[in-house]
């Protein structure tokens, strides 16, 4: 494959909450990982994380280390 993704780097505007905002850029759509799963790769990763919203679009974790 040889089609680079790239996200758009000049929206400087504040997210809310975020220390880590992370857009999954894929050529093809993928369903949403389980909760259980994603908690376990970002604790594997950041340490222990707090899963404060998620859905079949989205989710959001804070991991407690990094606030």
């Amino acid at each position: 494959m040889s089609q680079v993704f790239k996200q758009d780097l000049t929206d400087t505007a504040d997210r809310p909450g975020g220390i880590f905002f992370v857009e999954l850029l894929m050529a093809e759509h993928c369903d949403m990982p389980d909760r259980e799963h994603m908690v376990e790769v970002f604790t594997k990763h950041l340490g222990t994380v707090d899963c404060f919203s998620y859905g079949a679009d989205s989710a959001g974790f804070a991991p407690r280390n990094y606030k």
